[in-house]
């Protein structure tokens, strides 16, 4: 008992007061997303969608499999290449910190169908111990799709993903795609290379007006 509350103490810190941002887990899904694999010739994309309770996230990764699911539910851990120690990253310890903002996240990935459970102050293990679960409508076939409903002291806003413009993809090496959905509004950042020139473009649309579309090199 006393070594369970000492790694609840461990990951608490961790998950908390690692991160001196609540919107730090965001660039943490999105690093985590950008380190993933994906299948020749699928364009690497990553969504949000926004609502003040709940956060999902969708990603066309291959999906999770036996080294991801250990990686994600231990501390430390990574199922990252072993030359690749300067990342928070892949399905590892980096996703401790959506902690910061729910207390329940789920994650649904090729077949697998789990939450984490923090609810229970008591449960000293909820940070990594899995607790299988049904898929929600909203999970979609050949996606990681991973639900962050918001802690009771927590709401989702405008600034959730005020880290998140086109200007990111220049700093990523696989995703090239970034789609943002909250209240009646879409924006979608896109990259394109051509002959040594990265072409970004922001493409929005809202039941309020016209799609309006902006593109920089």
């Amino acid at each position: 008992r006393n070594l369970q509350k000492q790694l609840n103490n461990a990951l608490h810190l961790l998950s908390h007061d690692l991160y001196s941002k609540r919107s730090h887990f965001v660039l943490e899904l999105v690093q985590n997303a950008d380190d993933n694999h994906y299948e020749p010739g699928v364009t690497p994309h990553l969504m949000f969608r926004v609502a003040p309770k709940r956060l999902v996230v969708f990603n066309n990764e291959v999906g999770f499999n036996e080294a991801n699911i250990e990686a994600i539910c231990s501390v430390g851990a990574s199922s990252k290449a072993k030359d690749k120690t300067g990342y928070i990253g892949e399905k590892g310890i980096g996703f401790k910190s959506v902690f910061t903002v729910s207390n329940a996240p789920e994650i649904h990935s090729n077949g697998f169908h789990f939450r984490f459970d923090r609810t229970d102050e008591r449960n000293l293990l909820g940070y990594v111990v899995p607790n299988w679960c049904e898929p929600p409508e909203d999970v979609q076939s050949g996606y990681t799709t991973i639900i962050l409903p918001a802690a009771k002291t927590y709401d989702f806003g405008a600034e959730t993903l005020i880290d998140l413009d086109a200007r990111l993809l220049l700093f990523l090496n696989k995703l090239r795609q970034l789609t943002l959905e909250q209240d009646s509004s879409q924006i979608t950042y896109r990259r394109r290379d051509e002959e040594g020139v990265s072409r970004l473009t922001a493409a929005r649309k809202s039941d309020q007006g016209e799609p309006v579309s902006e593109e920089m090199r």
